[in-house]
């Protein structure tokens, strides 16, 4: 799970709505108990985020990252 939490911050969500869409941040984290939220915030594109976190989503079930993001993303959770 914390590789997941890294997978869609740094590779998915990151790029997408702080990058381009102009947010103060956002991410993905994930509780001990396995609850999944995805955030952001000053965010001036609110519709559009709710459509990039859609999209993060459906990303990571397709496998849509490369072997080096993955490496990245374990690298940040450990």
């Amino acid at each position: 799970m914390l590789i997941l939490q890294e997978l869609m911050t740094y590779v998915f969500l990151h790029p997408m709505i702080r990058e381009k869409g102009g947010a103060y941040g956002s991410g993905c984290s994930i509780s001990d108990s396995g609850i999944i939220s995805l955030y952001s915030y000053r965010d001036p594109n609110c519709d559009a985020t709710y459509e990039n976190f859609e999209k993060a989503i459906a990303e990571v079930i397709d496998g849509k990252f490369s072997e080096r993001e993955l490496i990245e993303a374990k690298l940040l959770a450990f």
